[in-house]
């Protein structure tokens, strides 16, 4: 028939529509199911350019696959959102109206508007989408392989609280449940969504250990509740410091599901629950403007490894690898004064 041809294992048709040149994929190795279907697409082609190639169906469906692949929700999100983002920028319906001239466009806008870091982020998503589209059989060729991509800029964020900060933070009154989030982030070197998944059964106070772990979905007081997994799926175990230990002697664990907003359900948003505004509130009010959550994180590894304690225990503590570790804090060791045996 003519006008369709195979790429790969694929049959395609290429035909014209409104004075342009189009190419659909038919979505089948089968050449008499691709003939059936390329009649239906030349007896209504304004329909079938929206449904093979259509940018958000075709979104819609990567995002799928990235769900069974365990994607996490945050990361579906940024996938969903950085997409849709793409898609407005380029001005595309259909994936294969991404051009080198749009595609150079789109470049040169993020340049404008956001940071080199960024500007990299957001070519890496759109090349993952396009990457998947090739291998689907929507696109023939990724645009953004004929072009160099942005380069990688890594950043390393080194702030982190001074013992005098420490001091101000944890003894400037605030509510339990935000003594609780500041234990978690100071004494135990927790990342965000940790603390907001963090569940009572994860305290062994009689051992003095905190094993964070993923669980199931389960049910409670007549709410259901998605699974969860830390980072990297690394269940982990931190010995709890004597201050952290007695906080949560008082601490009102019983008959909780979560530790902080017990019966919060995971909505929409990226986090089941999001403490910032209190966060922030309470540095505010102990003179620091300069500190995130994760900031916190980072004085928890930091005052260990100032203190001499291993790199390597510390790595684990915070579930990232020895490598990891060493690139953000092996600055910190303390001095050794074995570096003067040879010149005294």
């Amino acid at each position: 028939m003519l006008g369709i041809y195979q790429r790969g294992s694929v049959w395609w048709i290429r035909f014209s529509h409104a004075g342009k040149q189009h190419r659909v994929s038919l979505s089948t190795s089968d050449e008499a199911i691709a003939i059936t279907e390329a009649r239906r697409v030349l007896a209504d082609p304004a329909s079938a350019l929206q449904l093979p190639t259509g940018w958000q169906l075709a979104a819609s469906e990567f995002v799928a696959t990235k769900k069974l692949k365990g994607a996490t929700v945050r990361s579906v999100q940024n996938f969903e959102w950085q997409l849709e983002k793409a898609r407005i920028a380029l001005g595309a319906d259909t994936v294969r109206d991404v051009t080198l001239k749009r595609l150079t466009s789109y470049r040169a806008m993020l340049a404008d508007t956001v940071s080199p870091r960024s500007v990299r982020e957001y070519w890496d998503y759109l090349n993952w989408f396009l990457q998947w589209c090739v291998k689907t059989g929507k696109l023939q060729t990724n645009p953004c392989a004929s072009m160099q991509p942005p380069p990688k800029i890594k950043t390393i964020r080194r702030r982190f609280l001074s013992k005098e900060e420490i001091q101000r933070v944890m003894s400037t009154p605030c509510s339990l449940e935000l003594r609780f989030i500041l234990h978690c982030g100071i004494h135990a070197g927790l990342r965000k969504e940790e603390v907001i998944q963090a569940r009572p059964e994860w305290f062994d106070l009689g051992a003095g250990l905190l094993h964070l772990q993923n669980y199931g979905a389960f049910e409670h007081n007549g709410k259901q509740h998605r699974g969860w997994q830390p980072k990297d799926k690394d269940a982990r175990t931190i010995p709890l410091t004597v201050p952290f230990r007695e906080f949560l002697k008082s601490f009102p664990f019983a008959g909780q599901d979560f530790c902080i907003a017990p019966g919060v359900t995971q909505g929409k948003a990226s986090y089941r629950y999001d403490f910032r505004r209190p966060y922030y509130d309470h540095l505010t009010a102990c003179g620091i403007t300069d500190v995130t959550f994760h900031d916190l994180r980072r004085t928890f590894a930091s005052q260990l490894v100032s203190a001499g304690v291993s790199l390597y225990k510390v790595a684990k503590w915070m579930g990232d690898g020895i490598a990891v570790a060493e690139t953000h804090y092996g600055h910190l060791i303390p001095n050794d004064d074995e570096i003067n045996k040879a010149f005294t």
